[in-house]
């Protein structure tokens, strides 16, 4: 999930929707405040969760072994074919469509990291 853009970051007892919209648990956003530093966290750590698992789907391997060191050919799960199917669960997750420079350029998983936070993609 994309980063949303919402009007407001703090919530109360009536205005819980934009914490909800950035990935507050509705139960959570109905009870407390929180700051905007606090919601980028959450936001973040969820897109970093939500990559780890298209890696592991894609690749077919443990979330464990998700980390940014983490390279292509490094294992032999990541091979081209399966750099195809990565590029395509990252696009899809992510609702963005990859540039083909960034497609060759994706050599790890800290290096994918990098690139969608060029798609305004918090990770």
């Amino acid at each position: 999930m994309a980063v949303r853009h919402v009007e407001s970051w703090r919530c109360c007892e009536t205005d819980c929707e934009p914490a909800i919209e950035a990935g507050v648990p509705p139960g959570v956003a109905g009870r407390t405040s929180f700051s905007r530093t606090l919601l980028m966290e959450i936001v973040q750590t969820d897109n970093v969760e939500r990559l780890r698992d298209i890696f592991s789907e894609a690749l077919g391997i443990g979330e464990d072994q998700c980390v940014d060191s983490l390279e292509y050919n490094s294992i032999p799960e990541w091979d081209s074919v399966a750099h195809m199917t990565l590029v395509a669960g990252i696009d899809e997750g992510f609702n963005i469509m990859l540039e083909t420079d960034d497609v060759i350029d994706m050599s790890s998983f800290g290096k994918a990291r990098e690139i969608l936070r060029r798609y305004e993609v918090e990770v």
